[in-house]
């Protein structure tokens, strides 16, 4: 069992990276001095798709191909190098299991092999007998678009299956983004961005849709990161809450890919408990299996609510942030100004009672909607009553972020 002592968050808020501890203080690593690779076929940065691999071996269709791409030039390095290794146990020879990793030059010099240590960016297909080099140097920005679009081009066209998922895997804050870099500060990938360059990709490998895209990363089972994901995948799984750094269970990769998309889903998120149970943190723990082909009547039913609220004041409109206030908050800081506003959905509308059969009707309607697009949810004690899906919503305008309304599914919540 890996200790929690030391095991940070993946949190990414405002473009920055919040170092939330999990379990207890302590600080962070210091910078190790690790030398860049010095080899290099291929130096990685937000350039044309064509350059994240020179060639790839491929292989055979199989039933899963399962694309982990990792940004993790940041205080995850660690953890990165932990669920490689947890990826090793789970691999099975019915699964393409392909990662791509950006370590960073500090926090961790934990060695993996065949690579041994390193700065910088390598791929690998992981499998039952080992880990094989599929030969990238160079370091990527794991923030461009660019980058995410031509691994997920490259990776699919050389490796045919059956299903395919795509695990998306760092810091990340809902619909603020995914996804921080050390050596970028400040860049993080919007859910547009993610969509636009997974779509591309898809396209460019012949794909039609993904069949999981999984978020190991906070915060993101968000309506509005849920709504942009429909276009790619047909489910998504990500956690209402922080998600604790030893984030999925890898382990559990061949079982999870032993059947469909709804098998995956369920079987990771039971690793996923059984693991923080395991590292003492199952009370703090939210994760959902969203069903993407239900979440565009879950958008309509939240405009019509939307639309039949528009004009309420006074009491009423007290009473629904009242509602709000008193329902699960998600990365909560006792400072509002550091929190990140976002509760649950299905507890603020069971929360909140209008006098208004319109808005009684239009709740209702939203609720059913919830429950179809959420197929399996789990949480631990501290979230009890957590239905799946977060939204955004400040309590006062004064910690409203106007950046927002820069989301394209933003508007109707807003």
């Amino acid at each position: 069992m890996r200790s929690p002592f030391r095991r940070q968050s993946r949190l990414l808020v405002g473009g920055f990276t919040a170092v939330c501890l999990a379990v207890t203080a302590c600080s962070n690593s210091s910078p190790l001095d690790k030398q860049a690779d010095p080899g290099g076929a291929t130096t990685v940065v937000g350039g044309p798709v064509d350059s994240v691999f020179d060639t790839l071996p491929g292989g055979p269709r199989k039933q899963w191909t399962v694309m982990v791409y990792m940004a993790g030039d940041n205080n995850l390095e660690q953890d990165a190098i932990d669920d490689l290794r947890e990826m090793q146990a789970g691999a099975a020879d019915h699964v393409n299991l392909i990662a791509m990793l950006d370590r960073s030059p500090g926090f961790s010099a934990d060695t993996l092999e065949p690579f041994g240590d390193w700065v910088g960016t390598k791929a690998m297909s992981i499998t039952p007998t080992g880990i094989v080099d599929l030969g990238l140097t160079g370091d990527a920005d794991m923030t461009s678009p660019a980058v995410l679009e031509g691994f997920v081009a490259q990776v699919a066209a050389a490796y045919p299956a059956e299903h395919t998922a795509l695990v998306l895997w760092d810091h990340a804050g809902g619909w603020r983004g995914y996804a921080n870099e050390e050596s970028s500060p400040g860049s993080s990938l919007s859910s547009a961005e993610v969509v636009a360059a997974v779509s591309a990709g898809l396209v460019s490998a012949g794909v039609p849709k993904l069949d999981i895209i999984a978020y190991d990363a906070c915060l993101m089972a968000d309506s509005e990161v849920a709504f942009a994901m429909a276009s790619v995948a047909d489910v998504l799984i990500a956690s209402e809450e922080v998600v604790p750094a030893h984030g999925l269970n890898y382990a559990v990769i061949g079982s999870a890919t032993a059947a469909d998309a709804e098998n995956f889903g369920s079987v990771m998120l039971g690793g996923f408990a059984s693991e923080a149970r395991d590292e003492g943190g199952s009370d703090a723990i939210t994760m959902s299996m969203i069903d993407l082909q239900q979440v565009t009547a879950l958008d309509q039913a939240i405009r019509q609510l939307a639309a039949t609220m528009a004009t309420i004041g006074g009491e009423e409109a007290a009473a629904f942030l009242r509602a709000a206030n008193e329902s699960l908050a998600f990365a909560y800081n006792d400072d509002p100004s550091a929190s990140a506003h976002m509760r649950d959905l299905g507890q603020l509308l069971s929360r909140f009672s209008s006098q208004d059969p319109a808005i009684t009707a239009a709740q209702q309607a939203v609720d059913a909607a919830l429950s179809a697009a959420v197929l399996l949810h789990i949480e631990g004690a501290a979230f009890a009553g957590a239905r799946g899906i977060s939204v955004y919503i400040p309590t006062s305008i004064e910690y409203f972020a106007t950046a927002y309304n820069d989301s394209p599914t933003a508007a109707s919540w807003s």
